[in-house]
């Protein structure tokens, strides 16, 4: 039997790319995170014909992409991108648990905005050692990882909606603080 915690790391995959000067082009199955782009349904299409013991109903595939550029001065862009073809869902009606899976979005973008100021103060401050950058970027990466995991529990994943709700507001506001950190900005 496949416990809760490994049946939510084989549907919350965090993906990290982390590539020196190479900037991968945005593909029709990559939908990054913006303010303004909200997924729907359509946008999950893996087709997964049952939940693992019959437990999630649908799995969001997102993650990081973290790109730098090393060249006479050090460039670091961080974006947070939904596979579309490897996100699904059994229930295309449930808003609750399309709330649910967008938040995990959310605190994706929550995290890379923490990310691209953790690098824009060493950048700041000079500091170029990238070794040091690498550990600090996994280290909020498994910051995130159990936040994701401390909002499923919570909210029973979005199963109890009053907490769904007081995650959704959390969320929204700490986008808010954040927001120097979007790259809407």
């Amino acid at each position: 039997m496949i416990n809760r915690d490994m049946r939510k790391i084989v549907f919350l995959f965090f993906s990290i790319i982390i590539s020196c000067g190479l900037y991968a082009q945005e593909s029709d199955s990559l939908i990054y995170w913006t303010q303004d782009r909200k997924l729907s349904w359509d946008d999950f299409q893996f087709v997964h014909e049952d939940s693992i013991e019959g437990f999630e109903k649908a799995g969001i595939f997102s993650g990081f992409v973290i790109k730098w550029d090393k060249e006479d001065t050090i460039t670091i862009s961080v974006n947070v991108e939904f596979d579309k073809f490897k996100s699904w869902t059994s229930d295309t009606v449930s808003s609750l648990l399309l709330s649910h899976e967008l938040l995990h979005f959310d605190i994706n973008e929550y995290f890379a905005r923490i990310i691209r100021k953790n690098c824009s103060s060493k950048l700041s401050n000079g500091i170029t050692n990238m070794d040091l950058f690498d550990t600090s970027i996994d280290s909020l990466i498994n910051v995130c990882f159990d936040y994701q995991k401390e909002y499923d529990y919570e909210t029973a994943h979005g199963s109890d909606t009053l907490k769904q709700k007081v995650w959704e507001n959390r969320v929204d506001s700490l986008l808010n603080v954040m927001k120097a950190y979007s790259v809407d900005n």
